[in-house]
């Protein structure tokens, strides 16, 4: 981490890219707790430093999958995948943007692809109940669905 007066993680949070904007509200939260997070787990975020190396590699498959889906889902809509670093709480989700990852909770590139395969599913899904989901509603919004 860079030696500064100020955060370092302040221009981050306010001029990030729509994935980052996605991951603030329930992971980030906000640039002084991702800082404080970075500065209690430094050895986790060095460990991840280079992990998207090769990511590049990855593209024929996502490709391939995204086709899958499209043949078995044709109203399917594909976003974009971010990569943004967060607070050690999420390997990934989805925001109205698109896919969003953690990548500080990824070790290597092994079961990237299942990974966003498995946030596009939620993509998929109504915004609505991913809002429910991500305000720990889970089980009310469950409720109130089968009672529709």
């Amino acid at each position: 981490m860079p030696a500064s007066s100020g955060n370092p993680f302040t221009e981050y949070v306010n001029e990030g890219s729509p994935g980052v904007k996605g991951f603030i509200l329930y992971r980030i939260i906000n640039a002084d707790s991702l800082y404080i997070t970075v500065k209690n787990n430094q050895e986790k975020y060095l460990k991840s430093r280079n992990v998207l190396t090769g990511i590049g590699a990855k593209e024929k498959r996502t490709k391939s999958i995204y086709a899958a889906m499209k043949y078995w889902y044709p109203k399917a809509t594909f976003p974009p995948v971010y990569f943004v670093y967060g607070r050690l709480t999420s390997g990934g989700t989805v925001s109205g943007d698109g896919i969003i990852i953690g990548t500080e909770m990824l070790k290597d590139l092994d079961g990237i692809t299942a990974l966003i395969a498995h946030e596009l599913i939620h993509f998929q899904q109504d915004v609505k109940g991913i809002t429910l989901c991500l305000n720990n509603r889970l089980l009310k919004a469950a409720q109130i669905l089968s009672e529709s």
